[in-house]
């Protein structure tokens, strides 16, 4: 068994680092890009109903299918999307679609068509995006190449400036394998996604319903969208729909809403989250009708006062907006507060990372922090978010008191130490220190001799003249001396 790192390695490493010093909100970036332990064991409940709905829509029973996760603020629950976004990438098994900023609520078609671009964009570890995922799918589907994610990626540049006409050819033979797919362009400018730095970037803003210059445009062959807002509004949610039906040949879908939270309004005077609940019921509605091959699930993560809102509140034009919410559960999936046993667990882990990044083993895996109070602090039911605060403000150790002996005896070897030359005909402060010295011998028996007492006290002064500074009253074999 290995020893556990001394105290001083530990004190210097603790007091100088602190792995709880970071923001305790988790950001929407972090949902992609994040490191920082989970906890899988925390509403596994939760993630592990998210994995069942994909399964099963993606044996088409049904094809789409919604959950609520019904969560205070601070409970973990961006770590729990992230665990999902995480597992999926890293088993490959569906596309993630992740929203929580809606922009103007009064285009949330519109809105959305970006959302699905920009989470598209998202790349993973090895710096390929999701649009370059579908788009390999894609041509392998028509070609007799098979090449993997990776080899496509890097070759598609070089084989493209060489087949000037590659992009037409494979257009054509996509569309006659997707007979359904209502834009072509749409196609093209999936595999425009393959492209190199000077065209990639512009094919995602067009797929995002963004207008480019009548240069790039014209490069990429792809018709610059309407200027007139209200168009792009109509026309935004059709797009969005064709992209996830192509998508969904090749994997499940699973589209997350998330931060519905908010006072904003749009000029109808409803609320985000019952605009947001809106697009739900228009997606859960209209891919319900569509061709959809792998399937769709919709998570929607909503604060318990919000859902409450949205299922008592009638509003014209989004009836039955609760069986699209939560289709495959009668209520919505409660995520739990932290117990003293994930309070324990989810300490240890951060730690566990932290000391094995410093190269340290700590004597126990919560040390700093005493077992106890962590439990008594797991009983309050606390917050992620308040935890990791908690853990963050009292992550310290103090030193040990000086132990007294070793600073006695390194005082005596720093004496012994100096020059003592200068003190030897100093009788009067010899005779001090031989007293000092002495008192300490009181009560102590020293070859049969038992010191008694030592004192200063001579009588009679003016008879020794300070002759005779100090005495020994003592005993030797029961004789007072």
């Amino acid at each position: 068994m290995a020893t556990p790192s001394s105290f001083d390695e530990l004190y210097e490493v603790i007091n100088k680092n602190n792995p709880f010093d970071v923001p305790p909100i988790v950001t929407g970036q972090d949902i992609w890009n994040g490191s920082f332990p989970d906890l899988t064991t925390l509403n596994a409940h939760a993630s592990d109903a998210v994995f069942e709905a994909i399964e099963q829509v993606r044996l088409g029973k049904p094809k789409v299918t919604s959950l609520v996760f019904r969560a205070e603020i601070g409970v973990g629950k961006s770590h729990l999307i992230r665990r999902v976004r995480q597992r999926l990438q890293a088993d490959g098994s569906a596309f993630f679609l992740y929203a929580n900023k809606y922009g103007d609520l009064n285009l949330i078609h519109y809105q959305f068509r970006q959302i699905l671009a920009d989470s598209l964009k998202q790349s993973n570890s090895q710096g390929i995006t999701q649009w370059q995922e579908l788009a390999v799918a894609m041509v392998n589907q028509v070609t007799t190449s098979n090449k993997t994610v990776s080899e496509l990626v890097e070759k598609f540049p070089q084989v493209l400036k060489k087949n000037h006409d590659l992009i037409d050819k494979l257009t054509n033979a996509i569309l006659k394998a997707k007979p359904k797919v209502g834009d072509p362009d749409i196609v093209r400018a999936i595999l425009w996604t393959l492209g190199d730095s000077s065209q990639a970037p512009f094919a995602i803003k067009w797929l995002a319903g963004k207008e480019l210059s009548d240069i790039k445009a014209n490069e990429l062959g792809l018709p610059n969208p309407t200027k007139e807002i209200k168009l792009l509004e109509a026309d935004a949610l059709n797009a969005a729909l064709q992209i996830i039906s192509i998508a969904s040949d090749y994997k499940p879908i699973l589209i997350c809403f998330d931060e519905l939270e908010g006072l904003e309004v749009n000029e109808a005077g409803y609320f985000k989250s019952q605009v947001v609940g809106g697009l739900v019921k228009d997606l859960f509605d209209s891919i319900e009708q569509s061709d959809v091959t792998k399937g769709v699930t919709i998570l929607s993560v909503i604060p318990p006062t919000i859902w409450e809102q949205l299922v008592s509140v009638k509003i014209s034009g989004i009836e039955g907006i609760k069986d699209r919410l939560s289709s495959k559960y009668l209520d919505p999936i409660d995520l739990k507060y932290a117990d003293s046993e994930v309070v324990i667990n989810l300490v240890s882990l951060w730690l566990n990372e932290f000391y094995q990044s410093q190269n340290l083993l700590p004597p126990n895996p919560v040390f700093p922090f005493e077992e106890e109070k962590l439990r008594a602090l797991g009983s309050e039911k606390p917050t992620i978010r308040s935890l990791l605060k908690w853990c963050r403000d009292n992550f310290r150790v103090l030193a040990p008191p000086p132990d007294q002996k070793e600073l006695v005896q390194k005082a005596y070897e720093r004496e012994l130490a100096q020059d003592s030359e200068e003190f030897l005909d100093d009788s009067d402060l010899i005779a001090r220190a031989l007293y000092l010295g002495l008192t300490t011998l009181k009560g102590q028996t020293i070859d049969n001799v038992l010191v008694e007492d030592v004192t200063n006290h001579i009588k009679p002064v003016n008879k020794n003249a300070g002759a005779i500074q100090f005495k020994i009253i003592a005993t030797e074999n029961e004789n007072r001396k």
